[in-house]
């Protein structure tokens, strides 16, 4: 198994068990507020299992996809992004429900903040861990994971703050922090499911990456010009395109330098599944034909 499937499939299993404290617990004190944090765990329980699963079928090669199936991984991304709406959904919901029925959404704080305090401690770390990960695996579903861990976290804890003030003279401002919450949930979903939806669109990879790939294309002594450099993610992987101009009119010399050029351009950059490098003839050559 490898780095990123563990690093997934481990803090998945632990939400599960976190998940299943939180509604426990909301059972037992009749708490709305766990609830919400129960239901935000359970959400990324089920995210962190899709990306694991996403992550297995991504990396295999079939007859009829032969470049890979390396876009499930920005599938799951979307669903991700889907998943988060629908809990930012949930969760306005049940606080503009509480607010209309004029209830608090905590009737015992000393008990239960404590408990979102830690909650949202373990989705933080859980964040950090799965960002470390993707960054150095390049794994956008994980990242996505990442975030969403991130988000469970600050939701938790602006929840804890708004029952905590609540609990000090205010009553609607811990409906009012759950509110704030899933309004900023969404946004951060939308956003994540957007990021999945433009590489299944083919969309360019990074700019700084192209820029050093442009670099260290132009650093081969054999290469006139650089005619054009273009890439796309998919998944994990990227797959690029060069075309360049030669400084020779010799066949065998052209092939010897793109031959470098995927060479260099592999030992640069990471998670490369194909380059493509073509060569144009050079423009100052004179051809007679009688």
């Amino acid at each position: 198994m490898d780095r990123t499937r563990r690093a997934v499939l481990v803090t998945a299993s632990l939400c599960a068990f976190f998940a299943v404290g939180l509604l426990l617990l909301a059972a037992h004190f009749r708490n709305v507020a766990l609830l919400a944090g129960g239901l935000l765990t359970v959400s990324r329980t089920i995210t962190g299992f899709l990306v694991a699963l996403g992550i297995q079928l991504s990396q295999k090669h079939t007859i009829r996809f032969r470049s890979g199936l390396y876009k499930i991984e920005n599938l799951v991304v979307m669903g991700i992004g889907i998943l988060i709406i629908a809990g930012a959904y949930k969760l306005g919901k049940i606080a503009v429900a509480q607010a209309l029925a004029h209830r608090p959404f905590m009737t015992d704080p000393s008990r239960a903040i404590p408990v979102l305090i830690i909650a949202a401690l373990f989705a933080l770390a859980n964040a950090v861990y799965k960002k470390r990960v993707a960054r150095q695996e390049m794994c956008p579903s994980l990242m996505a994971d990442a975030r969403h861990s991130l988000i469970d976290a600050g939701a938790l804890f602006v929840i804890a703050l708004g029952v905590a003030i609540s609990a000090a003279g205010i009553p609607v401002a811990d409906l009012a922090a759950a509110f704030v919450v899933a309004v900023i949930a969404a946004i951060s979903g939308g956003r994540i499911a957007i990021d999945g939806a433009k590489v299944l669109l083919d969309a360019s990879i990074e700019k700084d990456v192209l820029n050093s790939i442009r670099q260290t294309v132009s650093d081969d002594p054999g290469i006139r010009e650089i005619s054009e450099i273009r890439g796309r993610n998919s998944g994990s992987y990227r797959f690029v395109e060069i075309t360049f101009e030669p400084d020779t009119a010799d066949l065998t010399e052209a092939s010897g330098i793109a031959s470098e050029i995927k060479s260099a351009v592999r030992g640069e950059i990471e998670h490369i599944d194909r380059i493509d490098v073509e060569y144009v003839e050079p423009r100052d050559t004179i051809k007679w034909a009688v």
